[in-house]
C-alpha cells in the first residue's frame, strides 16, 4: 500500500481542500500518514498571500525531498495557480497543480499508487475530519479587487454551493464534530446559485436547524456586521460569540488606497454593535502594517484605535508586495526596520487587549471543546466559543467533545479551568 503525506498552509479553504483529497485518498485505499513521516507522495498545499507564505510553501517542498529523495513530490494551491513559473525552477517539485486542477492531482496520485479508480468528482468533505473542529467551505474565490491582494488571481470569481447543499454538509458534518466552522476565500460573498439567499440567510438557516453543532463564521469584511447579523449572535447559543474582521488599515486613505470600501468609521461602529449586542463576544481581526504610503500619523491612529476597540486580539503582519497587484504601483514603501518596529509596537498593544479581555472570564462558565488528541497526559487543551484556548485536566472530555468548563485561573496570556 502505498503511502501519502499532505501538509497545508495558509487559509481554512486550503485546510477545506486537502481535507476534501484526504478523504478521497482514504477510501481509494491509500495509507495516509503524517508530512513528518516516510510516504511515496507528498503533497504540499501551497499559500501565496505573502511572501513568507511563499517562503513557507518551498521549505515543505524541499522538506519533503529530503525526507525520501525516491517519493514524489507535488505542489498544489494558490502558488501553484500564480506563480507556477517561479515554481518550476524548485528542482524538488515534480509537478504542479493550480487550485482548479485537483481532479488531475488526484489522477496522478492513483496512477502513482496503482490504484484503477476513475476520479469523478473531488467533493467537499463530509466525513470525519482531522481536525476536532470541522472546517466547512461554502463558497470559493472572491470578486473583490483589493490593491494588495493576489488571491483572485489564485482562486477566480466568487462561486458559491447551494444552501440546501451547505445544510446537508453541515449534517453529516455534525454526526463526528461538535462545531463547524463557516469558511470560504470571503464568506460575505456567499450567493445561493439557486434562490439567491445570503450569508444572513445562510446563517439563520442553520442555527434554527436541529444539527447538533455549533457553528463559528471565519473572517469577515467589516461591512458585513448590520443588526441583522447581531440577531443572529444573539438568537442562541448555536452561533459562537467570536468574529473576525480583515480591518487591514485604521486610515481612511489608507483604506481607499486598498480600495477596500469601508472608513475608520464604518469599523467603529461594526465593533460597537458587535459589543453591545453580543456580552462576550471576542471580536478579533487583521491588520496589515507598512502599506505603500503609511505615516506616522496614520500609525500613530491605528494604536489609538486599538487602545479605544475592546479587541480580544488581532493579528498584525507587514505588508507583502506580490506582483501583479495594484499596490506595485503606489509609491511611498517604508524600509524593513521602519515596519518592523511599527508592527512591534502594534503587538503590544493587540497582546495588552488579549489580556484585558482574558481578565474578565474569571469564573465564567463557557462551552469547551477539547482540541488536543488523547496523549497520556494530565491537561488537554480546549476551545471556547469565544475564542479563549483553555488548559483543562484530561478526565473529564474526550477529543472534540463539548462540555462545559469554568475558569478557575488566568494567568497573563494561559488561562486555566475545570469541567463542571
Amino acid at each position: 500500500m502505498k503511502r501519502v503525506a499532505f501538509a497545508t498552509l495558509g487559509c481554512k479553504a486550503n485546510w477545506t481542500d486537502t481535507e476534501a483529497l484526504l478523504q478521497s485518498c482514504r477510501e481509494a485505499g491509500l495509507e495516509v500518514v503524517e508530512f513528518e513521516e516516510e510516504a511515496d507522495i507528498y503533497v504540499v498545499n501551497t499559500c501565496t498571500v505573502t511572501a513568507v507564505a511563499d517562503q513557507q510553501s518551498r521549505q515543505m517542498l524541499r522538506r519533503a525531498r529530503r525526507r525520501n529523495p525516491d517519493a514524489a513530490v507535488f505542489a498544489t494551491g494558490c502558488s501553484g495557480e500564480v506563480g507556477a513559473e517561479s515554481m518550476r525552477a524548485i528542482s524538488e517539485i515534480d509537478a504542479i497543480f493550480g487550485t482548479s486542477d485537483r481532479k488531475r492531482l488526484l489522477e496522478e496520485i492513483f496512477r502513482i499508487a496503482e490504484i484503477n479508480r476513475p476520479v469523478l468528482e473531488i467533493s467537499h468533505s463530509r466525513m470525519r475530519q482531522s481536525r476536532a473542529r470541522a472546517f466547512m467551505r461554502i463558497q470559493d474565490g472572491c470578486d473583490r479587487t483589493c490593491s494588495y491582494c493576489i488571491v483572485p488571481s489564485a482562486r477566480g470569481k466568487s462561486r458559491s454551493l447551494s444552501l440546501d447543499e451547505v445544510v446537508e454538509n453541515a449534517r453529516s458534518l455534525s454526526r463526528f464534530h461538535s462545531e463547524i466552522v463557516i469558511t470560504g476565500i470571503d464568506i460575505g460573498q456567499y450567493l445561493c446559485p439557486r434562490s439567491g439567499a445570503r450569508l444572513y440567510d445562510l446563517v439563520e438557516r442553520l442555527i434554527s436547524s436541529d444539527i447538533a453543532a455549533r457553528f463559528r463564521l471565519s473572517s469577515l469584511h467589516p461591512a458585513m456586521i448590520n443588526d441583522r447579523l447581531a440577531d443572529a449572535f444573539s438568537a442562541g447559543a448555536k452561533l459562537c460569540r467570536h468574529i473576525h474582521l480583515s480591518i487591514q488599515s485604521f486610515s481612511d486613505s489608507l483604506l481607499k488606497l486598498m480600495s477596500r470600501g469601508y472608513g475608520r468609521a464604518d469599523i467603529f461602529k461594526a465593533v460597537e454593535l458587535l459589543r453591545s449586542a453580543v456580552p462576550g463576544i471576542a471580536i478579533t481581526g487583521d491588520l496589515i502594517v507598512g502599506f505603500p504610503g503609511e505615516s506616522e500619523e496614520d500609525h500613530l491612529l491605528a494604536m489609538e484605535s486599538i487602545e479605544a476597540l475592546p479587541f480580544a486580539g488581532l493579528h498584525v503582519f507587514p505588508f507583502s508586495l506580490r506582483s501583479g497587484t495594484k499596490a506595485c504601483d503606489i509609491d511611498g514603501h517604508l524600509s524593513k526596520d521602519e515596519v518592523r518596529g511599527r508592527a512591534a509596537a502594534l503587538r503590544k498593544s493587540a497582546a495588552e487587549k488579549r489580556r484585558d479581555f482574558l481578565k474578565g472570564f474569571l469564573g465564567a462558565k463557557l462551552g469547551l471543546i477539547v482540541t488536543s488528541p488523547p496523549a497520556g497526559l494530565p491537561f488537554v487543551s480546549a476551545f471556547s466559543d469565544n475564542a479563549i484556548s483553555v488548559t483543562m485536566p484530561s478526565a473529564g472530555a474526550s477529543y472534540g467533545e463539548l462540555a462545559t468548563g469554568e475558569i478557575n485561573r488566568v494567568d497573563g496570556m494561559r488561562i486555566f479551568g475545570k469541567w463542571i
